[in-house]
């Protein structure tokens, strides 16, 4: 009895060497692609996450500037020169800086103490300060306390609305002599912030 010898199917016999690598060289395609598309999605991701934490930066700052100028109070300073300084005070184009006197300080352990503080708000090095005296009338050896409140901000700018109306680029105004206690009806405050250019926000002040 004799054996006839079958012809082996072509399925049978594997994969060439040229279509392995053309298998491989589709993978490493696709593989790239998807690696590209994960990586622009991981990137986008951070930079929104980024963004979100310097707006929520920036709105406690806000917060914190509402609440101090809520609690505005009509008391002028001696400074560490002893020259008297009005209740608040900026000055457009010098330091920047906006000083004034504010209430509402907190007295937990009821000491025997004034309620009042003096408060400042600077930029410095590209970062919004807020400076606090717990001494209304100090010398050269009362150093503030400081809080760095929101980083990227290039300038602060302020204007006032007085008595009468109208807004001022100062405060007190340069135009007439006014009591170093009467304050501001309002502010309009402008920060130059990196990434979201100029925010402005004003702030009613109380009474």
């Amino acid at each position: 009895m004799s054996c006839r010898r079958t012809k082996p199917s072509r399925f049978a016999a594997g994969f060439t060497l040229l279509e392995l690598l053309l298998a491989l060289a589709i993978f490493s395609l696709v593989s790239a692609m998807a690696y590209g598309g994960l990586k622009a999605v991981l990137d986008a991701a951070e930079v929104t996450n980024r963004q979100a934490g310097r707006l929520d930066e920036l709105q406690r700052a806000f917060l914190r500037l509402e609440t101090d100028l809520e609690q505005a109070a009509p008391r002028p300073i001696r400074d560490a020169y002893g020259d008297r300084q009005p209740a608040m005070r900026y000055e457009a184009g010098l330091s920047g800086t906006l000083e004034f006197t504010r209430g509402g300080r907190p007295n937990p352990a009821g000491f025997a103490r004034s309620d009042l503080e003096r408060i400042a708000y600077r930029v410095k090095d590209k970062t919004l300060y807020r400076y606090s005296w717990l001494s209304l009338d100090r010398g050269d050896d009362t150093p503030p306390l400081e809080l760095d409140l929101v980083s990227g901000v290039e300038t602060l700018q302020v204007r006032f609305l007085g008595p009468s109306g109208e807004w001022d680029e100062d405060w007190p105004p340069r135009t007439d002599e006014t009591d170093p206690r009467t304050l501001p009806k309002a502010l309009g405050i402008t920060l130059q912030v990196e990434g979201f250019g100029e925010v402005y926000r004003v702030f009613r002040i109380a009474g």
